[in-house]
């Protein structure tokens, strides 16, 4: 038979030898021929048979279809793409159709040609709604819109999700309906919370793990900006400086100006005549003695250098840190924290079972690295809140650990009664002193402990976060030891050099820890890569604290715990079932 006789008339059934070229065609395939082996058993036939049958033949869907695959195992996707609009385009009612249709939008997605893998996508759907492929095809055109920032037409398509298939594909309804958030404003934080929380009534224990972790921090991280005044929650309700702390600069140059003065021989010569004149109207007739003079101008030159220094009321230079703590709304942080202990029991219940269940599905690395996410998150904020409680607690004021022994024994009842009172002050500032150290000593160490948690989950941005609370304790600790109140009592600049001295050598351990602290995270946000503003101030706080306080620097987590199991927290994608 003549290549003219076999070739089909408009309408007509395709000839035997034709169906017996596209089977041809089709088994050198399934062969797996490559090169030019795969060009003369498949492409070329292909080819030519095509260049002979008419648009309407019955069997050129399949001969396109054939030739799709050839082109594929060649490689030449822009021929696959031609070959299978060809099919969508000319026979929409073909058995091969549907196929073509899944598979166009399946190597435009390949080749990076989104819109055009949405829209077949989309197209299918519409098309073939009952066709098994559907779900898959609506969560990859809603994906793809999204990535594309088409916010309108993703809305759609999840939207037409949830109509189509919401029922039978319940958990992949509700990823779907989850990601839906992020196509909200990133600023809109009103919009990004009713979202969750109408997420967490409509599917609630019914969803995934690694969803309900996130849907309920969101609701708690919104909560916490609203009870702060808008502060991001990932920041505290504290703000730290390094500035405005008391100083004794003017006091030591007043001082100075004294001690010249009284060293000036003008000086001592006018205060020793007016001495002489004093000690003779007490004395008429009879001449002072040298020594008492001598006495008196001792008396006199310490009491203008009293005069000269004014005793400032704490501790601590203008360099000091000082940490500020926001007032927050009690109702707003108690309703927050109940959607952390959520996510925190939900963990602890399930552990490492959960993540297991996450490591069986296609997207388990994300989705697990997503709930990790979460949880850090959760266990951040419930530890912020003890600390928040924690830098509140100041230490006490009016203590006085001054007592002048010389009055004891001197033979007059009132500066031995004085002497007594001494010794009782003394007595119940240190009650007072020591129940405020071992209190901040507890809460410190729990604090600790607590952030030493987020950071053994090793999700590097709040891992970093975390050591930079831990840096938070220990350093506010220090500061507050090193801006006790002076006790009233203070007269001469050698109490204040002594009791300042005494609250430095208790503050440099903690700050040579907290330098440690904030030294982790600045190399943890580097390995997070995005947070600069992180890295530059824990890398600037480790560098001042490092030189204040001095000393060998000190391990405060172990470096396993920050390098073994390290995932950075990823975008979640839509789970295709």
């Amino acid at each position: 038979m003549t290549a003219s006789a076999d070739a089909a008339s408009p309408g007509e059934a395709c000839s035997n030898s034709q169906l017996v070229a596209i089977a041809d065609a089709s088994r050198s395939l399934d062969e797996g021929l490559r090169g030019d082996a795969l060009a003369s058993a498949c492409d070329q036939p292909i080819a030519a048979l095509l260049s002979q049958l008419e648009t309407t033949a019955e069997c050129r869907p399949d001969a396109l279809w054939v030739a799709s695959r050839c082109a594929a195992a060649g490689g030449h996707v822009s021929a696959v793409i031609n070959r299978l609009g060809q099919i969508a385009a000319e026979h929409p009612d073909a058995a091969r159709a549907a196929d073509a249709l899944h598979q166009l939008g399946v190597e435009y997605q390949s080749v990076a040609r989104f819109s055009d893998a949405a829209a077949a996508f989309e197209r299918f759907v519409q098309e073939y709604p009952k066709d098994p492929r559907g779900a898959d095809a609506l969560a990859r055109a809603f994906a793809l819109r999204g990535e594309l920032g088409e916010r309108a037409a993703a809305s759609a398509a999840a939207d037409r999700f949830q109509s189509l298939y919401g029922r039978a594909r319940p958990h992949q309804a509700a990823r779907i309906d989850w990601a839906r958030g992020a196509l909200l404003d990133a600023g809109d934080h009103a919009a990004r919370y009713e979202h969750a929380r109408a997420w967490l009534k409509r599917y609630g224990r019914k969803a995934s793990p690694d969803l309900r972790a996130q849907a309920e921090v969101a609701v708690g991280e919104h909560l916490l900006r609203r009870a702060c005044d808008g502060r991001d929650p990932a920041a505290g309700c504290f703000a730290r400086t390094r500035a405005g702390g008391p100083s004794v600069a003017p006091a030591r140059a007043g001082l100075e100006r004294a001690q010249a003065r009284v060293d000036e021989l003008t000086w001592r010569q006018e205060k020793r005549a007016e001495i002489m004149k004093q000690l003779a109207k007490k004395s008429p007739g009879s001449r002072p003695s040298e020594q008492r003079v001598q006495h008196e101008l001792r008396l006199a030159t310490i009491r203008a250098k009293r005069a000269a220094f004014t005793m400032p009321k704490r501790c601590g230079g203008s360099s000091s840190v000082s940490v500020v703590v926001h007032p927050r709304k009690r109702a707003l942080v108690e309703k927050a924290q109940q959607h952390f202990d959520r996510v925190l029991a939900m963990h602890r219940r399930g552990g490492r079972a959960l993540l297991a269940q996450l490591a069986s599905d296609a997207e388990g690395p994300a989705r697990e690295a997503a709930l990790l996410d979460a949880v850090a998150r959760a266990s951040l904020y419930t530890a912020d809140l003890e600390l928040t409680a924690y830098l509140e607690l100041r230490a006490p004021a009016g203590l006085d650990f001054h007592v002048e022994n010389w009055r004891h024994g001197a033979g007059s009842s009132k500066w031995e009664r004085i002497y007594e009172e001494q010794l009782a002050e003394r007595a119940r500032s240190m009650r007072a002193f020591k129940r405020f150290y071992s209190e901040k000593e507890r809460r410190g160490e729990a604090l600790r402990e607590r952030y030493a948690e987020v950071v053994k989950l090793a999700v590097p941005r709040w891992s970093a976060v975390a050591s930079a609370r831990a840096g938070l304790v220990f350093e506010s600790f220090a500061d507050e030891l090193r801006r006790t109140p002076l006790p009233g009592s203070f007269k001469v600049e050698e109490q204040y050099d002594a009791f300042c001295d005494a609250a430095d050598g208790q503050a440099a351990p903690l700050e040579r820890v907290a330098a440690d602290a904030y030294g982790q995270c600045a190399v943890l946000a580097t390995r997070v890569g995005a947070e600069l503003e992180l890295q530059r101030a824990c890398a600037r706080a480790a560098s001042q604290l490092a030189g204040h306080a001095g000393g060998e620097p000190r391990e405060l987590y172990s470096r396993r715990s920050l390098e073994v199991g390290e995932v950075a927290p990823q975008r979640v994608g839509v789970v295709i079932e």
